[in-house]
């Protein structure tokens, strides 16, 4: 596997798009450095089970969050006393994405703490001060346990684009 940002880069500027002049600009790049290219590994099931988990927390974050806003919002101009209903349901939308928010990270650890190289790796990263479970599962994921990158500066980079 190769960036799309290589290839595309590594054209300069062209015209024309479509899948078959894309597919024909892909096998061109992959021929012409085809002595440099090295197969890519794939990645083990637990790793994709951690990205998948950690997405999913991601989003019933954002969902906790903007149930937040609103249930404060809504305090500000609907007096509780009238509203009972409301806010009885917006509270208990709010325990439960927070339930669900615990039981993934409780499912993190696990996978964590059940493979191996996960596991030594979370342990030295979390040793870092404020590094905790979700930061260390993302540098897991997104670094494939310190074996995706040659150096910390193409990280960076990847980080710096917005790819994390």
């Amino acid at each position: 596997m190769e960036s799309a940002i290589q290839i595309v880069k590594s054209m300069g500027v062209v015209r024309g798009k479509s899948d078959r002049i894309d597919a024909a600009r892909i096998a061109e790049y992959a021929f012409m450095r085809k002595d440099k290219l090295t197969p890519t590994k794939l990645q083990s099931k637990d790793l994709i089970k951690l990205q998948k988990l950690l997405s999913l927390r991601e989003t019933l974050v954002k969902h906790k969050t903007s149930y937040k806003v609103l249930t404060k919002e809504n305090s500000r101009v609907l007096k509780k006393s009238e509203h009972k209903c409301f806010f009885e349901v917006q509270q208990k939308v709010l325990n439960n994405l927070e339930k669900q928010i615990k039981q993934i990270e409780i499912e993190i650890k696990q996978i964590i703490r059940v493979n191996e190289q996960f596991n030594d790796v979370y342990k030295l990263i979390t040793s870092i001060k404020g590094v905790g479970l979700i930061i260390g599962a993302h540098f897991i994921t997104t670094t494939d346990c310190f074996t995706r990158f040659t150096d910390g500066r193409k990280y960076a980079c990847y980080c710096l684009y917005g790819y994390v």
